[in-house]
Parts: structure tokens; sequence; C-alpha cells
């Protein structure tokens, strides 16, 4: 069962609730650029990035699955 705690994926890949799978995959692509550790330099904003990053994966895993994707919403 989901708990509220739960983040919004919608919100972290910055997306309407309603938005296409295209859509999805073009967030997630332009996230992954932006937060991806490998690509920080800078060694105190590592640590953000990478749960940015984290967090950013596990929402587009729930919604590039169609079943998985129903299932939230």
């Amino acid at each position: 069962m989901d708990t509220p705690q739960k983040e919004d994926p919608y919100a972290a890949l910055s997306v309407p609730n309603d938005a296409s799978p295209a859509t999805i995959r073009s967030a997630y692509k332009k996230l992954m650029l932006q937060c991806h550790p490998d690509k920080v330099r800078d060694e105190a904003l590592r640590a953000e990035k990478q749960a940015m990053f984290d967090r950013v994966q596990r929402a587009y895993e729930l919604l590039n699955d169609s079943r998985k994707r129903r299932k939230y919403d």
C-alpha cells in the first residue's frame, strides 16, 4: 500500500499527470543530463545530485511501465 510520504513521480519529473510517454521520456533525459553524478565536479553538490538522480530514476521506472503507472494513478 502506498504511504502518504511517498513522493509524486510526476513532480519529480516536472510533468503533468496526463503526460504522454514521449513527454515523460524527454523530461527524464533532460533531468538525467542535469543531475548525473558523473557530470558533477563539485564534491559538495555530488551527494545532492546523486539523491536527485535516484529520485528521477525511480519516477521514470514507475511512469515508463504502463502497468505500474496505472496502478499508481
